[in-house]
């Protein structure tokens, strides 16, 4: 029995069992269906996106589909990060689109791949994007300010009024 190069990187057995599986990428709806099964997790799952991702440039079209079509939000979330690891200067307008998402996770990674991607386009729309939300973000402390100072003003008048009141 030959011995085995100790030196030599040892891969995991469900890596193997995935690569044993899929020699070649199976492609976007093959991905996605594995996502969804339940007992994809752990150096299974790891292997699933790592063949995304090594392949997710010539199959662009079809993972943005699948990111605007899925509704399941974990397997979007995903997609989207794995799509954000890749860098591609392409996906500029696309992450432009997701940083308004209702889910957090998807516009956290949609910012994460336009940080990645570093083009000026990229740093323009993310510019862009914090200034929205610092405009945001005061016009909420603007309101929240106005409501408080109302309600303060209305406590003083009605504490006057029940001072000023001889039945009180």
């Amino acid at each position: 029995m030959p011995r085995r190069d100790r030196r030599a990187p040892t891969i995991d057995p469900e890596q193997q069992r995935y690569q044993r599986k899929y020699p070649r990428f199976p492609g976007v709806a093959e991905v996605v269906r594995l996502l969804k099964l339940g007992g994809t997790r752990g150096s299974y799952l790891d292997a699933v996106l790592w063949d995304l991702r090594e392949h997710a440039p010539e199959v662009l079209d079809d993972v943005t589909n699948a990111v605007t079509e899925e509704v399941d939000e974990r397997i979007r979330t995903l997609l989207v990060a794995e799509l954000a690891e890749t860098g591609d200067p392409r996906l500029v307008v696309f992450f432009a689109d997701l940083l308004e998402d209702a889910n957090e996770s998807v516009a956290y990674w949609a910012e994460v791949g336009l940080q990645h991607i570093g083009t000026k386009e990229a740093r323009t729309v993310l510019f862009q994007h914090r200034v929205r939300s610092t405009h945001a973000a005061a016009a909420v402390v603007v309101v929240t300010c106005a409501v408080h100072s109302e309600a303060t003003e209305l406590r003083s008048r009605a504490a006057s009024f029940c001072a000023d009141d001889p039945t009180g």
